[in-house]
């Protein structure tokens, strides 16, 4: 079952909790980054793949959507953890995404979908999610 994961506002809460999850081996997290409108946007659908699918085992049974809008305790842990990183995103800049996609198996960061790409089509989530469990 997908669950839809709200960070705490407080940085070590935050930062122990994202670690805690980062380290379930067999889960794929999909990070939804900031608070601004299109974030919010990434965490309604987010949310609504999450009901959609409750109780199910399909697709989505192993994806953890977690939400930061405060994402400086995340990209801290990212950095700590040296995670691959195949989408290219730079962590020191991550003002332009809303979302990134880890591996569940090898903690590979796969897809970062910037703002203006998950404008134009949110339909970017679920490619973030088939590029996570590809690369897990």
């Amino acid at each position: 079952m997908a669950n839809h994961i709200i960070l705490p506002q407080n940085p070590d809460d935050a930062k122990m909790q994202f670690t805690s999850i980062l380290r379930r081996d067999d889960e794929t997290l999909v990070l939804i980054l900031w608070d601004d409108a299109t974030a919010r946007a990434a965490s309604d659908l987010a949310k609504e793949i999450t009901d959609a699918n409750e109780g199910d085992m399909g697709f989505y049974r192993f994806v953890n959507f977690v939400v930061a809008a405060d994402p400086q305790a995340v990209i801290d842990v990212l950095k700590e953890e040296e995670l691959e990183n195949l989408s290219g995103a730079d962590l020191d800049n991550l003002e332009q995404y809303v979302i990134v996609s880890v591996s569940p198996f090898r903690n590979i960061i796969s897809e970062a979908v910037t703002k203006t790409r998950f404008e134009t089509g949110p339909g970017s989530i679920t490619t973030a999610i088939i590029a996570a469990i590809a690369n897990g």
